[in-house]
C-alpha cells in the first residue's frame, strides 16, 4: 500500500506531492532525495543546535545535575552530540554562531561532557577548542586560533585539543595545531597517552605521518601501562601504522610493557599476521623475548591458533621452539592443550622439537591433549617415536586417568 505524503513544508516552501512505495522507506527517500528536496536542512539543524546550546540555561552551574538537565531539556543530548556534524562542510556560514557558543567556556564545557566524555568521567572541563577539534572543524579551529583561543588547553584528564584531534583522526585539525609554537606535541593525558599514541592506537595513518615528520616527536613514549605507539598499532593490527613506526631507526622494537611483553608478542597473540611479518623483517627484533610469565611470541601465537603466524616463526632458525614459560610449558604443550591440530603438525615437522618435554606439573604435550579431549592431536603425538602411552605426572595421574576424566 502506498503512503501518500502531501503538503510537506520546509523552509517556508510547499513541496510537491510524493508517493512512497511500501518497500521504499522514509529513510531511503531522504538519503536519496534529501539534498535536492531540502537544500538548507543541514544548515537549519546546525543553527537550531547552536542556538539551543547557547541558551543561558546551560551556563555556569547549570550542568551540575546531568539527570535533571536532560529531563528538563530533552533536546540537549542530541544538540551536544551532533551540532558539529551538521556544521561540518558549512563552517563559513556557521562561523559567527559557532564561535559565539565555543567562546562561552561554561556552555562549551557542558556540551563537551555529553559529546566527548563518558558519563562516568564528567565533568571534564573541555574548552571550545576541544569541541571543535573533536568534530574536526578545521576552519572553526583556524578562526579560534586567530582570535586568541588557547591552542594547548587541558581538560580535567589532561587531554589537549591536539590529543583529541589525533584520537579521532582529524588530519586537517592536527596539521593546524602542530603549526602552533605553544603546543606540546608530546603532552600526556591522565593515562600517559600522547597524541601520537592515540593516533597509532586508532590506526590513523595520515595523522601518524604528520607526527613522525617532526624532529621533536617521542616515538617510544609510554602510557601508564608502558605501552608505546608501536605496541598499540601491533596489538590492534594497524598494518600501515606499524609499518611507518618500524621503518624508523629510533623505534625500540623490543620495548616491554608493564607485563614484560613486547609489541611482537602482542601482534602474535592477536594473530596479526601482516604485522608479525613486518617485525620479523627487522634484524634487531628479539623473536624469543619473554614476558613476566615466561612466554615467547611463538607461545602466544600458538594460543591464538593462527596457523599462518605460527608458520612464520617456525620458518626461522633462531626461534627457540622448546622455550619454557614460568610453568615449564613449551609452545607445543600449549598447542596440544588447546587442540591446535594444524599448529601441532607444524611443530612435529621440525626435527628439533622435544615432543615429550614435561612442564612443572609433569605433564607432557600428550598429557595435555588427552586431558583436554583433543583426539586428533593425541593421535598425532602417539605416532611420534619416543612418545609413551602411560607417562605419570608429578601428581601420579596417568595418561589413562586423564582420558577417563575427560
Amino acid at each position: 500500500m502506498d503512503l501518500f505524503v502531501s503538503n510537506l513544508r520546509s523552509n517556508v516552501e510547499m513541496w510537491d506531492v510524493y508517493l512512497f512505495s511500501a518497500d521504499y522507506t522514509a529513510q531511503e527517500y531522504f538519503e536519496r532525495k534529501g539534498k535536492s528536496r531540502f537544500v538548507s536542512a543541514r544548515a537549519d539543524i546546525a543553527i537550531t543546535c547552536l542556538t539551543y546550546l547557547s541558551f543561558d540555561t546551560f551556563g555556569t552551574g547549570r550542568c551540575d545535575n546531568y539527570g535533571t538537565l536532560l529531563t528538563d531539556n530533552p533536546f540537549f543530548d542530541y544538540a551536544a552530540r551532533h551540532w558539529g556534524v551538521h556544521v561540518r562542510g558549512q563552517e563559513e556560514t556557521m562561523k559567527g554562531l559557532a564561535l559565539c557558543f565555543l567562546e562561552d567556556s561554561s556552555k562549551a564545557s557542558c556540551a563537551g561532557d555529553f559529546s566527548i566524555a563518558g558519563y562516568w568521567e564528567r565533568p571534564m572541563n573541555y574548552s571550545g577548542m576541544h569541541l571543535s577539534s573533536f568534530f574536526g572543524l578545521a576552519k572553526i579551529v583556524d578562526y579560534q586560533l586567530k582570535t586568541g583561543a588557547i591552542a594547548d588547553s587541558r581538560s580535567r584528564d589532561d587531554q589537549s585539543p591536539l590529543s583529541i584531534a589525533a584520537q579521532y583522526g582529524h588530519e586537517a585539525v592536527v596539521k593546524l595545531l602542530l603549526a602552533q609554537d605553544d603546543v606540546d606535541i608530546n603532552s600526556k593525558d591522565r593515562g600517559g597517552r600522547t597524541p601520537l599514541l592515540w593516533a597509532a592506537r586508532r590506526g590513523h595513518e595520515a595523522v601518524v605521518k604528520l607526527f613522525l615528520a617532526r624532529d621533536d616527536i617521542d616515538v617510544d613514549s609510554k602510557d601508564s601501562s608502558d605501552w608505546t605507539p608501536l605496541s598499540w598499532a601491533a596489538r590492534s593490527g594497524h598494518v600501515a601504522v606499524a609499518k611507518l613506526l618500524l621503518a624508523r631507526d629510533d623505534v625500540d622494537v623490543d620495548s616491554k610493557d608493564a607485563g614484560g611483553e613486547t609489541s611482537l608478542s602482542w601482534a602474535a597473540g592477536y594473530g596479526r599476521e601482516a604485522v608479525v611479518k613486518q617485525f620479523l623483517a627487522r634484524d634487531d627484533v628479539n623473536v624469543n623475548a619473554k614476558g613476566s610469565g615466561g612466554r615467547t611470541p611463538l607461545s602466544w601465537a600458538v594460543s591464538n591458533g593462527n596457523e599462518a603466524v605460527v608458520k612464520q616463526f617456525l620458518a626461522r632458525d633462531d626461534v627457540d621452539v622448546d622455550s619454557k614459560d614460568l610453568y615449564g610449558q613449551t609452545p607445543l604443550s600449549w598447542a596440544a592443550r588447546y587442540g591446535q591440530e594444524a599448529a601441532v603438525k607444524l611443530f612435529l615437522a621440525r626435527d628439533d622439537v622435544d615432543v615429550v618435554s614435561k612442564d612443572s606439573g609433569g605433564r607432557t604435550p600428550l598429557s595435555w591433549a588427552t586431558e583436554s579431549g583433543h583426539e586428533a592431536v593425541v593421535k598425532l603425538l602417539l605416532a611420534q617415536d619416543g612418545v609413551g602411552v602411560n607417562p605419570e605426572d608429578s601428581h601420579s595421574q596417568t595418561l589413562l586417568s586423564f582420558g577417563a576424566e575427560n
